[in-house]
């Protein structure tokens, strides 16, 4: 049974991911409504020849959600959906709308699914994760400050394309 301190620590951080990813937050727009409005077609559009385009980001935002679950885990058998072994992934030269919708629902369902690892982590979020490297809380509160960073790259974007 976890204690009073420790529902408090998971509803802070959950707070904080769930501000940083889909809560209406003061910053303005986090990553999820950063993603509204935009087109398969616009996701693949560059701002410059060799930037990253919306596609890109919202994937590599999705690895880096991943990458945290399997560290907090202490699980580096746990495989990332898509193919490739890197931060980022270069986009595809076609994108429909399907494959959009489903790239976003990636992002989405890998949010949640660390969401219900804070509220049901057991151990103290103070504790290590994978191979004593980081505390949890830093993990969280570095996925939280990931997420608003890539919210305005991809608000940019899409003010310059």
């Amino acid at each position: 049974m976890k204690t009073k301190n420790e529902k408090t620590q998971n509803n802070f951080f959950q707070e904080v991911l769930e501000e940083a990813y889909y809560r209406k937050a003061w910053h303005g727009p986090n990553l999820h409504s950063s993603l509204k409005g935009v087109t398969a077609a616009d996701a693949l559009k560059r701002p410059l020849k060799d930037r990253h385009n919306i596609y890109e980001v919202t994937i590599h935002a999705a690895y880096g959600v991943y990458r945290i679950m399997q560290r907090i885990k202490k699980n580096p058998g746990i495989k990332f959906p898509l193919k490739g072994n890197n931060w980022w992934f270069e986009s595809p030269d076609i994108l429909t709308e399907s494959e959009w919708k489903k790239e976003r629902k990636l992002l989405n369902d890998l949010h949640d699914e660390l969401y219900k690892l804070v509220l049901d982590i057991k151990n103290n979020l103070k504790g290590k994760s994978d191979k004593e490297k980081e505390k949890i809380s830093r993990l969280l509160i570095g996925i939280a400050m990931h997420d608003v960073y890539h919210a305005g790259q991809i608000q940019l974007i899409k003010k310059l394309i």
